[in-house]
């Protein structure tokens, strides 16, 4: 997985995997909160993880879920402030105008550094992470 912000585009790749079998899925979300906000997500981890967790962000007082250690998201409020999120489910905010995640964050964030757009930046990490690919969703502000 490789989900990259790059102050205007959030960016996911595809590709998952059951079993031993690539099959494509959509990480990148609006998420419309209870107080009317509208949050843009990107999730990296196991399948089930991300569904429990979309489901409490749209659903906050519903009991809170337990992701396993490899799960994070990037989530970017209305003002475009960037919070990452692990297993813990506690937002924290980072000060840097990008941000990626996933197995192919290093390369992700070494294309936006160079000037290139998350969506590319996305495709990019796809030639050389084989865990992201598959194609690329995109969520503008």
């Amino acid at each position: 997985t490789t989900i990259a912000y790059d102050g205007k585009t959030l960016a996911g790749d595809r590709k998952s995997v059951w079993g031993n079998e690539p099959v494509r899925t959509r990480k990148v979300f609006r998420v419309w909160t209870p107080g009317g906000k509208i949050l843009r997500v990107g999730f990296s981890g196991r399948c089930e993880d991300v569904v429990s967790v979309l489901f409490w962000m749209r659903h906050p007082t519903t009991t809170r879920p337990k992701p396993h250690e490899s799960f994070s998201a990037i989530v970017v409020d209305e003002r475009g402030r960037i919070w990452d999120i692990k297993e813990k489910l506690i937002y924290v905010r980072v000060n840097n105008k990008i941000w990626a995640i996933g197995s192919g964050a290093d390369i992700a964030t070494g294309a936006m550094a160079a000037g290139k757009s998350a969506a590319e930046a996305v495709r990019i990490a796809s030639r050389f992470d084989i865990n992201t690919g598959l194609g690329v969703d995109t969520l503008r502000f």
